[in-house]
């Protein structure tokens, strides 16, 4: 008995006969990085938890996925990015690096989410052009009831 991963099965509805993993890889992160974003799965324990899009990820399939943590984050993360980098590591080095980003990403967010658990308040464009209706809405929401909160993200995604 041969065991596959689901992600190289071919996916039945991809008119070229490419593997779930190879359509996956394709798809662009829809959720800007700075986005405030609010967890909307009833059932997790990161239901209506606020964050802002720090880092995109992928899972094994290549599904995009989402990191969510406290404000600005994203760049602190983007500081050790290869493509930010000034000079080369040696491979040791390399390693250090990619451990140190990886205690770091844990420490400080939340990760996994894909488009669908998540609903976006305001893209950083919002936030830079209109600043102060963003701060007004997010102080709103805090001092507010769920329902009434839950009835503001209803009206923003329509």
């Amino acid at each position: 008995m041969e065991i596959v991963n689901i992600a190289d099965i071919v996916d039945p509805d991809d008119v070229q006969g490419r593997t779930y993993r190879q359509v996956n890889k394709e798809k662009t992160h829809a959720i800007p990085l700075g986005a405030l974003c609010e967890v909307n799965i009833d059932y997790s324990e990161y239901y209506r938890m606020r964050g802002y899009v720090v880092s995109h990820d992928r899972d094994c399939d290549g599904t995009p996925l989402y990191s969510l943590g406290p404000k600005g984050y994203e760049a602190k993360l983007a500081e050790h990015l290869p493509h930010e980098r000034k000079h080369e590591y040696d491979a040791s080095e390399e390693m250090q690096i990619k451990k140190y980003l990886h205690h770091l990403q844990r420490q400080h967010t939340w990760s996994g989410f894909c488009d669908d658990s998540l609903i976006v308040i305001f893209t950083p464009e919002q936030m830079q052009n209109d600043s102060e209706t963003c701060v007004q809405a997010v102080s709103e929401w805090s001092a507010g009831d769920p329902e009434q909160q839950q009835s503001r993200i209803s009206d923003r995604k329509e």
